[in-house]
Formats: C-alpha cells, sequence, structure tokens
C-alpha cells in the first residue's frame, strides 16, 4: 500500500471512528499531540462525533444548521465542475455566495485539490 493510499484509508476509517492502529497508519510517537494540542484534537473529535459519516466520492456541502458544522452529501451538485463553482471556501468560483464545497472519498476525507 502506498503511503498516499494508507493515509486515504486511515482518513476514511477515522472518520467511522476506527482505529487501524497508530503503527497501521504511520503514526510515530513523536506525532502524537500533547498539552494544548490534545485539547484542540479533542475538541475536533467530539465535533466529528456529532457528525453522520458518508461514504462515495461526491460534491460535500458544509451544513450550517445543526452548529456542528457537518459536511454532508451536496445531493444537488453532480460533477466535480460543479462542486468547485459553488465552493467560497476553498479556491473555488464561489457561486454559492458563501457556503462551503468539497469534492472528497467520504464526508470525513480530504478535499481532492480543485486545480
Amino acid at each position: 500500500m502506498t503511503k498516499r493510499n494508507r493515509g486515504r484509508w486511515c482518513t476514511v476509517l477515522s472518520a467511522f471512528g476506527l482505529s487501524a492502529g497508530i503503527g497501521a497508519c504511520g503514526v510515530s510517537s513523536e506525532e502524537v499531540p500533547t498539552g494544548s494540542e490534545v485539547e484542540i484534537e479533542h475538541q475536533e473529535n467530539l465535533t466529528a462525533a456529532a457528525c453522520t459519516p458518508y461514504l462515495g466520492q461526491q460534491c460535500y456541502w458544509m451544513e450550517n444548521t445543526s452548529g456542528s458544522y457537518c459536511w454532508v452529501p451536496a445531493t444537488w451538485v453532480s460533477s466535480f465542475y460543479d462542486c468547485y463553482a459553488q465552493d467560497s471556501c476553498d479556491g473555488g468560483l464561489s457561486r454559492s455566495g458563501g457556503g462551503c464545497y468539497k469534492w472528497a472519498d467520504c464526508s470525513g476525507c480530504t478535499r481532492y485539490p480543485w486545480q
């Protein structure tokens, strides 16, 4: 498994609250967070736990009604280009007027770069 694929696999596993083990995901003991980093990670994990995970390569929209700001499927967006056009947060064309969109393999996965 390549490093990139292992990273994606670990991201998918973590998005669903599954642990592949520190060693399996290539995290060394030096990379384990401490101090205030633990508090930040704890808050991020609480937010992620409040979100329903979704699988599938598609466009995701960061909802803004629950207070958790979860990535949910943008069922009204059917293509990578349309997703790029809607994104107003990370280099898209801002046609949504302020919404955050990403194209990814799952709701908790890292976005694909627009370019």
